[in-house]
């Protein structure tokens, strides 16, 4: 049995400031991937020492080589993996650091940061192509023969029941037709399973995002945008899939995906 938990912590070094970092090290993860690390890998020393304290000696990080101090993913573990892959393989997605595919001996880890959509360096046609492109990497990835576990901020809201506002935000980037028709997509000809609502297909009011600024956590005004999927072929060997409301210090929760295989 393992435990993976993904998380987008909007700064790596703010969290660990705050002490969420070595908080979330303790609970004794064997994957931990986090998203929006806004930072790069020279900037992460005390990081990489903290995680190597508490036996997370495999740290693989990929830093925007666009815009400092933006996006960027990080993932650890306790298990070496056999090998890493950083992006896309495309020239037109990989300056970012949106990707790090991780492959063990029997699984494959894929740790994503999808474009917003709302920015000069990302524009929605942007996103809509990275958006694809992803799905294709992981039908590639699962081609290969070991079963993918895909985890990470996605930025779109799926359906109506994953975010608190839908008729006003129907228009608002991340819940906008195009891009929840890729998702539509994603989970029909490409087979994917949302994991956490295979675990709980009726369960309303489970977000993972808030915006700060208006304390929208408080009242729980949200937008559920940080996923975990795997192949259909592949749900037998999925234990969990929860939202873990208990851990703060950004703007988003963070998901625990347990499994065996």
């Amino acid at each position: 049995m393992k435990r993976l938990l993904s998380w987008n912590v909007n700064g790596i070094r703010a969290i660990e400031r705050k002490g969420m970092l070595e908080e979330v090290l303790k609970r004794d993860y064997d994957h931990l991937l986090f998203q929006e690390i806004k930072a790069s890998i020279d900037q992460l020393d005390s990081v990489k020492e903290l995680c190597n304290q508490y036996g997370y000696s495999s740290q693989s990080i990929s830093s925007s080589q666009v815009r400092k101090g933006h996006s960027g993913v990080m993932s650890i573990s306790r298990e070496t993996p056999d090998s890493v892959m950083y992006g896309l393989d495309s020239d037109e997605h990989d300056n970012q650091g949106r990707l790090i595919t991780s492959f063990f001996n029997s699984y494959t880890v894929c740790n994503v940061y999808v474009p917003n959509g709302g920015s000069a360096t990302s524009p929605l046609d942007y996103k809509l192509t990275y958006l694809s492109n992803l799905a294709f990497h992981v039908k590639r990835m699962r081609e290969a023969g070991n079963p993918v576990l895909l985890c990470g901020d996605i930025n779109v809201a799926h359906t109506e029941y994953d975010l608190a506002r839908p008729k006003e935000n129907k228009f608002s980037i991340g819940f906008l037709p195009e891009e929840r028709a890729l998702l539509d997509e994603w989970v029909s000809h490409e087979t994917l399973v949302d994991l956490f609502r295979a675990f709980h297909p009726d369960t309303t009011d489970a977000y993972t995002y808030w915006d700060q600024k208006s304390r929208a956590r408080d009242r729980n005004v949200g937008w559920r945008i940080d996923y975990a999927f795997t192949h259909l072929n592949d749900i037998n060997d999925i234990v969990s899939c929860t939202h873990l409301y208990d851990v703060y210090g950004s703007d988003h929760c963070p998901l625990e995906v347990v499994f065996n295989i």
